[in-house]
């Protein structure tokens, strides 16, 4: 197009002030996190293996393998009560959004475990401690930490230790400023290229 001076009107546009909502996606890539910080879950293991996270009470089907149970977040992890054993879980969901104030020892032990479902659910902003979280995941190749928030975390110890299958792992979005402890962290037992910007501190942790 030539352009030979004078006035162009352009057609009006109307523009449509964001929400609060609005902004928190399209910056974040994800909805807002829920208003209240939980101190209890709900699980249930269905009859394909998965275990099944809710923030609220949830009905498990007839054929569940575990029955619906409240779990403390606080407590020992997921499974470490004994109520079912962790080998059994395959996959795990997160049926909707939860803001626990702790991960500790969630995944303990998953030794089978090898898919994390719906994990942009899993709002950790809020989350003091994830020590021991995915301890001996052997069989998880994989897992999306791109939604993590881990500014308020005090102790991330073995938290990936033993994840024999894990090869790559972007820490990206890890902040570890306020961790006291990160020992074991990475001790997966196996080869792992980590990424991480190179002006956190958490680059400056594991650098060799």
């Amino acid at each position: 197009m030539r352009y030979f001076g004078g006035q162009i009107e352009l057609p009006f546009q109307k523009i449509t002030k964001l929400g609060s909502d609005e902004v928190y996606v399209a910056t974040t890539g994800r909805p807002k996190p829920p208003t209240t910080v939980d101190l209890y879950v709900w699980i249930y293991i269905n009859k394909n293996n998965e275990l099944v996270i809710s923030k609220n009470k949830i009905t498990a089907p007839t054929d569940a393998l575990l029955k619906e149970k409240s779990i403390n977040v606080r407590s020992n992890g997921l499974a470490r009560d004994g109520s079912f054993d962790s080998k059994l879980v395959k996959s795990v969901k997160f049926a909707e959004k939860i803001r626990p104030i702790s991960c500790r020892n969630w995944f303990y032990g998953f030794t089978n475990l090898v898919e994390v479902k719906n994990i942009e659910n899993l709002y950790t902003d809020k989350c003091e401690d994830m020590y021991f979280m995915f301890y001996n995941c052997s069989s998880l190749k994989e897992i999306n930490l791109k939604y993590f928030e881990t500014s308020n975390v005090t102790d991330m110890r073995c938290m990936f230790s033993n994840c024999s299958s894990l090869k790559y792992l972007d820490l990206s979005s890890f902040d570890i400023s306020k961790s006291k402890d990160c020992n074991y962290m990475m001790d997966t037992g196996t080869s792992t290229t980590i990424k991480a910007n190179p002006d956190s501190i958490i680059y400056l942790y594991f650098k060799k």
